[in-house]
């Protein structure tokens, strides 16, 4: 799980992660000083996969089992991987050497980061909110969730194209999800209709 370095020891780029695991079969504990690939699951577009640099900081040794990010830079390293907020974001950490180094096209920018605006009924902010609440938010989400239609659409689209994942539709693609992913918080749902537009241009 992905966290904030809130004694602002670490550099731009820079991680802390410290592994500690036992079993009856093996025994890990390790501080990685070393370049590193992170990602979130799924990462549709290719500036979401970036190689981090490792470092071991005597300041941070209290965080086991962690991913701490760095809060530092224009825009912090945690939010260019699929905007990640660490609200509960989980990463993807390799640290072998071999798929590090071979990692081609890592100079990707990260996509925009979407600002959406929270739609909210002003009449309704201070309410009260109850189980029925509750539920029409429920209902209201699986009723409108599209996430795995747009990534099976923008797998099929990258297997089909000469770009890949780079391909223009598959851009537009990520913006879509990036914005379904949050849609349950902020009520900002794509429609079936405008998914069906893009895939008949």
């Amino acid at each position: 799980m992905g966290v904030l370095d809130e004694t602002n020891t670490l550099k731009e780029n820079e991680v802390y992660v410290h592994l500690v695991h036992s079993t009856e079969y093996s025994r890990i504990n390790k501080i990685l000083n070393q370049k590193i690939t992170v990602y979130r699951s799924p990462s549709l577009y290719p500036g979401d996969i970036k190689i981090l640099t490792a470092v071991n900081k005597p300041e941070l040794s209290h965080m086991i089992n962690v991913i701490v990010f760095s809060k530092k830079g224009k825009r912090p390293t945690f939010n260019k991987l699929s905007g990640g907020d660490l609200d509960g974001d989980r990463y993807v950490i390799l640290f072998n050497d071999y798929i590090t180094n071979n990692i081609k096209d890592t100079n990707c920018s990260p996509l925009e980061d979407p600002k959406y605006s929270i739609k909210s009924n002003n009449n309704q902010i201070n309410k009260k909110i109850t189980i029925d609440d509750t539920i029409n938010c429920m209902i209201t989400s699986v009723q409108n969730d599209l996430v795995g239609l747009i990534c099976d659409n923008h797998m099929a689209i990258a297997d089909n194209s000469d770009l890949k994942a780079k391909d223009p539709r598959c851009i537009k693609l990520c913006k879509y999800f990036n914005q379904e992913i949050d849609a349950p918080k902020n009520g900002n749902f794509i429609s079936l209709s405008t998914l069906q537009e893009e895939n008949n241009r």
